[in-house]
């Protein structure tokens, strides 16, 4: 399998790891890396396009450059949805699975062999340069570790523990760490759960939903009120009960109703969650996107269809009627064009961006 490292170097590398957290099983995440970073074998593998599908594994690194010390953390599994080299730079669309258990750093290099433990990045240290950083970022190992899997609540609250021993998320803004744990459909007192399809959720215009985020703060972490908030990039997604949810005890689950009005064409959206605070901190962080599609109604499209065929053919059936020249073939007929001339003006519409 694959392994992918993210470091706390920079703020992007550390919000990778809060988003491959916070996304729900099934959506995309992408990395990137410069091609030194990536091992030789697995280079060759993504020339030739044999990546796509194979399970990985993403790690966060932390590390110590005075006292020559790394340590690496598990934060979820994955499956390559694409990887390709752009110039310089490899570009990896991962689809996001179930938490990792049970795998702290010691068990982590047990379970590799020596050529592997040498990829891991370290420390260095040489004479007149300092010390220099070695190994990859993306390489592959023998070990399945796939059997450690877990798609729960208390997986993700290990990691998130695990993760705010480290500066890089103790910090007041990284202490508050959130997942999305399910979407469902609501009809009546029944809940029927969705889950991303190719990278993201595929819904229905007219039905209403219901995503569900489970907030944890770590027991070592400060507790301070903060904000959850989620808005959509197309104006015809409605959050009808609101779009911010505060932050103000250590766990907790959080809903948002979303929904789009009944219409004959899909609306394609993303939609946003980030956080606001601790305190009066009201820039975003800890960002998510998740693309959604909701699907027109083909109810709503016959009827469309229908209601402008009729009314296209009705005057000219009235009018050959009173010169007495309406029959049934002549009426047919166009009521058939007015069809015509509906569905042309209805799937025409379905076109425009």
């Amino acid at each position: 399998m694959l392994v992918l490292v993210s470091s706390g170097a920079r703020p992007r590398y550390r919000d990778d790891i809060v988003r491959a957290l916070a996304l729900p099983s099934g959506a995309d995440l992408q990395f990137r890396y410069d091609r030194t970073y990536v091992d030789d074998l697995v280079a060759r593998r993504i020339d030739g396009g044999g990546l796509r599908n194979e399970p990985g594994i993403i790690l966060y690194l932390w590390s110590d450059r005075d006292k020559l010390e790394t340590e690496f953390v598990r934060c979820r599994f994955v499956t390559i949805a694409n990887a390709e080299f752009e110039g310089s730079s490899c570009i990896v669309t991962l689809r996001v699975g179930g938490f990792v258990s049970d795998l702290d750093d010691a068990k982590l290099r047990s379970l590799l062999d020596s050529a592997e433990k040498a990829l891991l990045p370290s420390w260095e240290a040489k004479t007149g340069t300092g010390s220099v950083l070695k190994g990859k970022f993306f390489f592959s190992v023998h070990a399945d570790l796939t059997q450690r899997s877990a798609d729960s609540t208390t997986t993700f609250e290990a990691t998130a523990t695990a993760l705010v021993r480290y500066k890089d998320f103790a910090a007041q803004q990284g202490t508050i760490v959130y997942t999305v744990r399910r979407l469902v459909k609501l009809d009546g007192n029944r809940k029927t759960p969705f889950y991303p399809i190719a990278g993201g959720y595929k819904l229905s215009s007219g039905g209403r939903y219901e995503m569900q985020i489970y907030c944890f703060l770590p027991r070592n972490a400060e507790p301070r009120l903060a904000r959850l908030h989620i808005d959509s990039d197309v104006k015809a997604v409605e959050f009808p009960l609101g779009e911010t949810r505060d932050i103000d005890s250590r766990y907790d689950l959080k809903q948002f109703s979303l929904q789009v009005a009944r219409r004959t064409e899909t609306v394609s959206a993303g939609l946003h969650l980030y956080i606001t605070g601790p305190g009066d901190e009201d820039k975003p962080h800890s960002d998510i996107l998740i693309p959604v599609s909701f699907r027109g109604s083909l109810f709503l499209t016959v009827v469309r269809i229908a209601v402008i065929g009729i009314g296209t053919s009705g005057p000219g059936m009235i009018a050959a009627n009173a010169a007495g020249k309406l029959n049934f073939g002549i009426a047919l007929l166009m009521l058939f064009l007015g069809l015509l001339a509906g569905a042309g003006t209805v799937f025409a519409s379905l076109k425009k961006p």
